[in-house]
């Protein structure tokens, strides 16, 4: 079976001890072998810039302007490229190249399918198709959410799981949408009173610029009710006042004395007439005024109301029409409140279904987790003792926890690796070795349901020898039937099992001041017996 996706090739140019090489890849199991020290290491660190990993600028090849690393992968499933395509990075011909150069001083850069991109999109891309298996990644069995993820793997809980998780993001919004508006609610409470005063001082008022125009007129007639007297008086006096010269008088006389002018015409006799007319009315429209003065205590009520007036405009800025504006405000203000509270009942109520609905999935969730862990303990249980662990046995244990993005399950990972010895927690295990055994043991499980394509093992051997070596490679080989496995070994007892061996060496080379140069070379097929016979004798 031809994984989903796989390395092919991988160029190495001013690593370390590597000046330029270039190394063929099996989509199976491929074992790197070679001395202590020849540099076997530096290709999984020149994998781990590819796969998005911080670049230390010592590795940069002494007086070498760059390092670089190119590695091709071969995309069997549609759903890499398809995915690849989205973000932006079409490959041509299922091929996916990833570059990385890294320079003695300034940032490192990186392309995808010939493309610049961010180094978090190498992470992005190894996270979600390549697993490196190695002494610190071994850390991954301490974390209850990595145990948590394989156990929904073995369980096939996929589908499950994405309904929980759609589930519990429904209330996580419902429940933030809920605490959101209750912090504003208690604001608005904090403001409520200062609301009502303002709301009470302004009604308590009833502006309005009609209202504060009457007044002002009130008030100016009143205190200049003697001078408005003797205006009037004059202004009668004038027209109509003294018999024999007022207005109205002589333009009487005049009308008289002209209508007996022969030279003169109707028509300015009739405007005169018209003028006396208008004058009359007007005397009689100023003798009908009155000036009523207002009472003390009437005065005193008007200039009380209009400093009520003043106090509002100096409070609220403007002039009336701002104040009355900022009373449209608060009332709004008031309002809002009662529908904050509203909302926040529907709020309640929709969290608490949501919550529900979540807690029920994720109940169900930790029903079929508890049997799977069970089944998952038994076949971990048979897989470490064919590693040569004969007195070991794993258990992951279920207990019912609170609701969180997860579910409502914590799982604890234990192992007793000696009969009668008693369990000990994963991270109370002191040996590596073990630790590898057990997560290799893991992978052999999972292999048929995981979505890793890519296995790097780093120092799988360690620590191990002979027939425990042997079972190792085994294991190795039945992973490789699902994935590509790329593992890094000293031992011939596991590079036996692989389907492409190879060696990287070390030399020194030139005249005079020499340098350290390493080489990679794939070993043939027809040589991988001989190769393997020239390792350290099997045991």
């Amino acid at each position: 079976m031809i994984p989903d996706l796989f390395l092919k090739s991988l160029q190495i140019r001013n690593i370390a001890t590597f000046e330029n090489q270039t190394v063929q890849f099996s989509s199976k199991f491929n074992a790197i072998v070679g001395e202590t020290g020849s540099g076997k290491s530096l290709i999984l660190d020149s994998l781990q810039l590819i796969f998005g990993g911080r670049a230390d600028k010592k590795i940069v090849r002494k007086n070498s302007d760059f390092a670089m690393v190119e590695a091709i992968f071969h995309a069997e499933s549609k759903e890499v490229v398809d995915w690849l395509t989205d973000l932006g990075h079409p490959s041509e011909n299922n091929e996916i190249v990833v570059k990385r150069l890294v320079y003695p001083t300034g940032p490192s850069k990186a392309w995808l399918n010939f493309q610049s991109c961010p180094i978090s999109l190498l992470t992005q891309f190894s996270r979600r198709y390549i697993d490196l298996v190695g002494q610190f990644e071994n850390q991954k069995l301490l974390s209850p959410s990595y145990l948590l993820k394989l156990l929904d793997q073995y369980s096939d809980l996929d589908q499950d799981s994405k309904e929980f998780s759609q589930s519990y993001a429904g209330w996580s919004k419902v429940k933030k949408e809920l605490e959101l508006r209750k912090s504003e609610l208690t604001g608005a409470i904090q403001q409520e009173d200062y609301i009502k005063f303002q709301l009470a001082e302004i009604e308590s008022l009833n502006p309005s610029k009609q209202d504060e125009e009457d007044l002002l007129k009130k008030k100016h007639v009143s205190l200049n009710q003697e001078k408005h007297q003797k205006i009037l008086a004059q202004a009668q006096s004038r027209l109509s006042g003294d018999e024999d010269y007022s207005i109205l008088n002589q333009l009487n006389h005049l009308i008289k004395t002209l209508d007996s002018f022969p030279l003169i015409d109707s028509s300015t006799t009739d405007s005169l007439s018209s003028a006396l007319e208008l004058l009359s009315e007007v005397d009689y429209k100023l003798g009908s005024i009155e000036l009523d003065a207002l009472g003390e205590d009437e005065l005193e009520s008007v200039v009380e109301r209009l400093d009520q007036y003043q106090k509002l405009k100096r409070k609220f800025g403007g002039d009336i029409d701002v104040v009355l504006s900022h009373y449209e405000e608060l009332k709004i203000s008031h309002t809002s409140l009662n529908s904050l509270q509203t909302q926040i009942t529907q709020l309640e109520k929709a969290s608490k279904k949501a919550h529900e609905l979540a807690t029920v999935l994720a109940l169900k969730l930790h029903e079929t987790r508890t049997i799977k862990a069970k089944q998952l303990s038994s076949d971990l249980t048979k897989a470490v003792r064919k590693l040569n662990m004969t007195g070991a046995t794993i258990k992951l244990n279920t207990v019912k926890s609170s609701l969180s993005n997860s579910g409502m399950t914590e799982l604890s990972f234990e192992a007793e690796t000696n009969i009668g010895e008693g369990y000990y927690s994963i991270q109370d295990i002191a040996s590596g070795g073990e630790l590898s055994r057990i997560l290799l043991s893991l992978r052999q499980v999972l292999s048929s349901r995981d979505s890793i394509s890519v296995f790097l093992f780093d120092e799988i051997d360690a620590g191990i020898g002979g027939e425990t070596a042997l079972k190792i490679g085994k294991s190795l080989l039945s992973v490789s039937q699902h994935s590509q496995v790329i593992a890094i070994t000293h031992l011939p007892q596991i590079a036996v099992h692989a389907d492409q061996l190879v060696h990287v060496s070390k030399m020194t080379v030139g005249e005079g001041k020499q340098r350290t140069l390493s080489t990679i070379d794939a070993i043939p097929a027809e040589s991988h017996q001989h190769f393997i016979q020239s390792m350290t004798p099997l045991n």
